[in-house]
């Protein structure tokens, strides 16, 4: 997570650099993560705007939010009283800091001496201190390289110099993407307490190569940090995707690196709706749906998608037995399609015209239930959904469908995309776009 982020070329070198690639949604870690956090890049500074929003959500969700201070790629030359003021009420509100640390000199493709990383961390905690009492709470250690290991002593040596000064301070390790297993764990030994492995656009999270050891640790252990997701939709996107990859800390935003090439500068307008949805994560207090028309038991669920056609807007939602899904907008007296797909494979199922690549295993045209056959435009009904299962007026489709008859259960993540009328247009997500995900509530 440099303040100048990776060239496209590292970003394929790094795709290349994957062994095994694996589907998000190996393990349904919804139901298992309920300590989800969020780690936020702070590299706005002092901007009294953006602290003050993060302090507010840290005193919301005590001990979640963690921020990553960062003076010049380090602590700087001395300490910055603004700064630390920031730090101060933002930690009094319940937050958490952790020091950026760089590792690695990727202009010259050489590491920092050790000396020289030990140094900053040692500035970071004299320098940022209150009285007493050190305002860090672990160190954020940045290009972890090279990412197919061979460091582990260099990194093991960064790792404990951190647990000497607090064995409770978190130590997380930022190679931004596909990296070798030794890097969290190295002959029994921890060298990272967090690893992100993720850290790029959102829209590559598609076809990011996921590594399958990750699902040999607990979710706790990784961390996910897409940027240039410019909506809440995507935002809650990326979110169920990561918890579906088993990640357990969190950061989205919708800055980009066009411009300054900086996505980390900035918070993104949907922080406190982020904040929010991460403390949801794992919760399984069920929202009380009644299919009838009336969208009004909705107001409480995020949209997955929003659209500027016909179509407004598309929630999804679920409680032990069954999945429910509402569209809002006008003219919707007319058939209706949600395609459904159930095991995230796109090589499977059937692949919807008008989107990215998709494989629907299950399709709801009107109020019947359909299951795809295996190839091609051929569907075998499972089930009619009854007056109280499917209500379609002019401004309202409303459908609750029994999870037990599309080989789903509370917990997995499904892909979805709506179809007006067989419209090009009047669809959501947008043509073009990759379907919506949405990992069922536990």
């Amino acid at each position: 997570m440099k303040k100048r982020f990776m060239s496209i070329l590292i970003v394929f070198v790094m795709l290349l650099a994957a062994l095994v690639i694996f589907p998000l949604n190996r393990e349904p870690a919804y139901a298992v993560s309920p300590g989800m956090k969020v780690i936020v890049p702070a590299y706005f500074g002092t901007n009294t705007d953006y602290w003050s929003i993060m302090t507010a959500q840290a005193g919301l969700y005590p001990g979640k939010i963690y921020a990553v201070i960062n003076v010049n790629s380090g602590p700087g030359t001395e300490t910055d009283s603004v700064l630390l003021s920031r730090i101060v009420a933002f930690r009094n509100a319940g937050g958490k800091i952790l020091a950026y640390v760089n590792t690695f000199d990727y202009p010259t493709q050489t590491f920092l001496p050790v000396s020289t990383v030990k140094q900053d961390v040692d500035d970071w905690y004299e320098w940022y201190a209150s009285g007493s009492v050190s305002q860090i709470d672990g160190v954020f250690y940045d290009q972890m390289y090279p990412w197919n290991g061979g460091q582990e002593t260099f990194y093991r040596s960064l790792y404990t110099y951190v647990k000497n000064k607090d064995a409770k301070d978190l130590v997380v390790g930022n190679p931004g993407g596909s990296t070798s297993e030794t890097y969290v764990e190295y002959n029994g030994n921890r060298l990272t307490d967090v690893i992100c492995t993720f850290e790029t656009e959102y829209g590559q999270i598609s076809t990011w190569p996921f590594q399958s050891w990750q699902a040999n640790y607990s979710y706790d252990r990784f961390y996910f940090l897409p940027h240039t997701a410019s909506t809440a939709a995507q935002m809650q996107d990326a979110l169920n995707q990561a918890v579906s990859g088993n990640y357990g800390w969190f950061y989205c935003t919708d800055d980009s690196i066009e411009g300054d090439g900086n996505p980390w500068d900035t918070l993104p307008a949907y922080f406190a709706e982020m904040c929010s949805a991460v403390n949801a994560v794992g919760t399984s207090a069920y929202p009380a749906i009644t299919v009838n028309g009336n969208a009004d038991d909705w107001a409480s669920i995020s949209s997955l998608a929003t659209g500027s056609t016909t179509i407004k807007t598309m929630k999804v939602t679920n409680d032990a037995t069954m999945l429910y899904l509402l569209i809002e907008g006008s003219d919707l007296n007319v058939t209706s399609n949600f395609y459904l797909d159930t095991d995230n494979n796109i090589s499977t199922g059937y692949n919807a015209s008008g989107w990215g690549a998709n494989g629907s295993d299950y399709m709801i045209e009107n109020d019947i239930l359909y299951r795809h056959n295996g190839s091609g435009w051929s569907w075998t009904q499972v089930a009619a959904l009854s007056s109280s299962q499917f209500v379609r007026q002019n401004t309202v489709i409303e459908a609750g469908v029994p999870i037990s008859l599309m080989n789903v259960t509370a917990g997995s993540l499904i892909r979805l995309g709506f179809i007006k009328n067989n419209s090009s247009t009047d669809r959501l997500p947008a043509a073009g776009e990759v379907f919506c995900s949405q990992t069922l509530l536990p």
